[in-house]
Formats: structure tokens, sequence, C-alpha cells
């Protein structure tokens, strides 16, 4: 039997930091078990999960699954697994909702870019030729999330297991708070201040947006909502464009650096092709003046040879000595 600690839930409600804080916490996680190589999606803030049914062996202390309340049955009746808790982030309905609802609307401007032709965004898609149908409204989405919510409770009330349940966006930016409701299922070395030192080295507020990015759009929008009424589509498409073009401009600063780098790259190999270049033609005419010195050192030995000879030839003593010349050679003549 191998115990875990599950982390479960509507999802959208923390799960992901809630994994990165039991890691720097000292607990043992799908960061711990991946080693440097986790998937964590950026846009949504969202990742890190593992199947607990499947995985086996390869399974780490702390698993994360937003879709516990389907499999929730099969992992209590499962002997070889104890769970020693699980630890529920709850976050109000309607952010929960309008959030999957806003990444749905995101993905769709990204992958179909004639939904920007369109008079309006539609309310309902489908991913698969001839599969189902499925609604964006966030009051539909909000039905699904808490069905699934309170099957999750009851199943988990029913069994005794341990329930740690936890306000978001509240354990964000309340450590104490945080602290207080997992000291449960912590390492009893764990303290306050460790919890605090986490807290402030990883949580990033600007990545809790949904309630304000609701505000802002029902701010002009007539009349305002409440914090329980859903927004409508159209607020939530307009959220999602705002990301979008905000995703977009990210990458476009990114390309702007990696341009800049790159212009900066070809400035400084220019540079080493021009020394190159200068290196290479200093050689070569170097090795030309070497060359022509060597001849012209070779041209003075010649010329002063040669008036040598010329003055052996003009002198006294080779006039005297030709009738000895003629005779030797007449006597190798007659030798041969």
């Amino acid at each position: 039997m191998k115990n875990h600690l599950l982390v479960a839930g509507t999802g959208r409600a923390g799960t992901s930091l809630l994994v990165r804080y039991l890691d720097a916490l000292g607990l043992e996680t799908h960061i711990t078990k991946a080693d440097g190589q986790t998937v964590l999606f950026e846009d949504a803030n969202a990742g890190l999960e593992d199947l607990i049914l499947h995985d086996g062996e390869n399974l780490p202390y702390v698993v994360k699954s937003p879709w516990l309340y389907q499999f929730a049955d099969e992992v209590l009746e499962n002997k070889s697994i104890k769970l020693d808790g699980v630890i529920i982030p709850i976050r109000n309905l309607v952010e929960a909702a309008s959030s999957r609802t806003i990444l749905e609307l995101q993905n769709l401007h990204r992958t179909q870019e004639w939904m920007a032709d369109e008079s309006k965004t539609w309310d309902a898609w489908g991913s698969v030729p001839g599969g189902t149908v499925f609604s964006l409204n966030p009051l539909d989405q909000a039905r699904l999330l808490a069905v699934g919510f309170h099957q999750l409770l009851d199943k988990l009330t029913n069994a005794g297991v341990p329930i740690y349940l936890l306000a978001f966006p509240r354990f964000t930016r309340d450590p104490e708070y945080l602290f207080s409701v997992l000291r449960g299922c912590l390492p009893a070395s764990v303290n306050f201040d460790q919890v605090k030192l986490v807290s402030e080295s990883i949580v990033e507020p600007e990545k809790v947006r949904v309630g304000s990015e609701m505000v802002s759009q029902s701010s002009v929008s007539v009349p305002a909502q409440s914090a329980d009424e859903y927004p409508s589509l159209e607020q939530l498409d307009n959220i999602a464009l705002r990301r979008e073009i905000r995703r977009l401009r990210r990458l476009e600063v990114a390309a702007r650096q990696d341009l800049a780098q790159a212009h900066s790259a070809k400035q400084t190999l220019q540079g080493e092709l021009d020394n190159l270049q200068t290196a290479l033609v200093e050689k070569e005419r170097n090795a030309l003046e070497a060359q022509s010195a060597m001849i012209s050192r070779l041209a003075a030995t010649v010329a002063v040879l040669e008036d040598s000879l010329s003055s052996i030839q003009s002198s006294t003593s080779w006039s005297i000595t030709r009738p000895l010349r003629k005779a030797a050679t007449l006597v190798k003549k007659l030798g041969r």
C-alpha cells in the first residue's frame, strides 16, 4: 500500500501553485519526479498533473488531478492506495467557471482565425468531427463544476478521508492562513517562517486575474453585475481577446529581442570575418613582399656573379691561359 496526498477540486483555483508550494516545502511532487521536465502551461497557469490509477510506481506522494470526482470510487476501492488526505482549494464558482470559458475562447480565437470575421463569437463549440457539441456559456460550465465538486466531497466524506478546504485566492496572500489549514498534512519540520518564505518566492499576484478582469468588463456594461452574477459570453470573449493580444505582444517583444540578439551576433560575426579578411590580406601582402625581397636579393647576387665573371674573362690571366684551356679540351676529346 502506498500513501498519497491528493490535490483536487474544480481546478482554476491555484492547484498548480499548491503543487509548487508543497514541492518547495519538501514533499515529493510531480516536479520532483519530473526532474525539471515538468509540463506547465504558462498562459493558463495549469499543469503538473498525474494519473493516480495509471502511473503506478512513477507516482509521487502528492498527486494533483482536477478530474478526481470522475474516478474517486475506483481510487477509494483500490487496496494499493491509502489517502493521507485531499486538499481542495475553493474558488468563487462564477470565477472558476469564467476562467475555464475564457481559456476556451482564447484558444478558439488562436486556432480559428475565421472567427474574427463573425458578427459575434459562437456560444457553443466542438473539437471532434461528429462529436459532442459543448456550451461555452459560463453558467453551463459552473453546473458541471458544481456537480463534480459535490460528488467529490460526498464520496470523500463517506470514506472518512481527511479533507483540507482552502480558500482561493486568500491562501496566495495569507501564508498564515495557508499554514493553519495545511499544518496537518505538512512535514512536522515545516514551520510558518518556511511557508511565508516559499509564498513570497513563488506567488505572482498578477496571475490571479479573472476577478479583476471581470470587474473591469462589468464597469463598462449596464447594469453592473454582482460577484455572484454570471458574466455574459461577450464580456468573457472581450477578456479572452485582451489576453490573446497581450500574449501576442509578449511574443512580439520576445521576437524583437531575439532579432536584436541575432543582429548583434551577425555584427560580431561580420567583425570577425572582416578581421580574418584583413589578416589574410596582410599575410598575403607580407608573403609577396618577402618573395619580392628574395627575388631582389637573388637578382643582386646574379648581377655580382655576372660582374665577377666578366671581370675574370676580361683579365690578362684569362687571356694568357686560353691556349692551355684549348689544349685541355683537346685532350678530353682525344680521351673520349
